[in-house]
């Protein structure tokens, strides 16, 4: 690419864009609604939840004097409905009687809260906190456990852990560390070391809940309500969640790139083809609004480009 000048450098530098880290690994990020099928889980695992039942979405949730709005009012949803909708009124009270504490157990074995042992540009642990976290802090409320429940308040990921996640969702509950290499060859294409796959561990999930999780992730993609409906491509067979990611932090707006900084980071994390998974994917658009509008269409765009290339999904 050539070489920068002193000023270009300066000018890079400066960017709130920060176009020199490495965003995959090494920036975290709140996960947002991807991080659903976390709290689902929790719930299920410990029978503290029934899938089949039913609980009715107003379109927000009173906590104390506070009033948490959701996307939209869902009506009476289950389980599944409420992961294909992304309902959080559903999460929220599933939070509340799952408790923080189940949640990060589950969290942290699907490796959120520690690094992904990737070993390239800093590698960042992200965050799962947890009741101590907050004691520590001060002061532990109920709405810290509502918060996390939807990826939200002080959970943080990288793009690579939810990616990870993901895989695992769909692979049958092993979680891989991520490799880089395949294999090395000569210049004659003879092998000279291959990389074999590395697991990590095979994380504490029932085959009957992942069965329940997936067929939520399929609906989110293929039934009329799926947050990521509008962004399907017919013919390509995927399963996955959107997020909208609310933003704490923001900086002030580069002029004339029409870039929203307090606008909400846009998700889609998912895996195709959905029946028999080969690859999973995760996009993330910062401060790019709404995951079904946004990071969908550029996971599907994606996916439809690799099997075109690879395979037949």
């Amino acid at each position: 690419t050539g070489h920068l000048s002193r000023a270009e450098l300066a000018l890079m530098q400066a960017n709130p864009y920060k176009p020199f880290l490495d965003k995959a690994v090494r920036l975290p990020y709140p996960p947002g609604s991807t991080f659903k099928f976390v709290t689902a889980i929790a719930a299920l695992e410990e029978k503290l939840v029934d899938p089949k039942a039913r609980v009715v979405c107003p379109g927000y949730l009173l906590l104390g004097n506070q009033r948490k709005h959701c996307t939209h009012q869902h009506g009476s949803v289950d389980l599944q409905e409420a992961l294909a909708q992304s309902c959080n009124v559903y999460f929220w009270q599933a939070g509340q009687t799952v408790g923080l504490e189940r949640i990060a157990r589950v969290a942290r074995d699907f490796g959120f809260g520690s690094p992904t042992g990737i070993q390239l540009n800093g590698d960042a642990s992200g965050r799962m906190p947890d009741k101590e976290f907050y004691e520590k802090q001060g002061q532990f409320f109920v709405g810290f456990s509502l918060n996390a429940a939807v990826g939200q308040g002080d959970v943080e990921a990288t793009v690579l852990q939810i990616a990870m996640a993901y895989a695992a969702l769909a692979n049958g509950g092993r979680l891989y560390e991520p490799q880089i290499l395949e294999r090395v060859e000569t210049a004659k294409g003879e092998i000279v070391k291959t990389f074999e796959p590395k697991l990590r561990h095979q994380v504490s999930v029932s085959p009957a809940t992942l069965n329940l999780l997936r067929r939520g992730l399929y609906d989110a993609v293929n039934k009329d309500k799926g947050t990521a409906f509008a962004a399907r491509v017919l013919g390509l067979s995927v399963a996955g969640k959107t997020g909208t990611a609310q933003v704490k932090e923001t900086i002030e707006q580069p002029e004339g790139t029409g870039w929203h900084p307090d606008r909400d980071h846009a998700w889609f994390a998912g895996y195709a083809p959905a029946d028999k998974p080969k690859v999973a994917i995760v996009v993330l658009i910062e401060h790019g609004g709404m995951g079904g509008q946004v990071a969908a269409p550029v996971a599907m765009e994606v996916l439809k480009g690799y099997f075109d290339r690879n395979d037949t999904p």
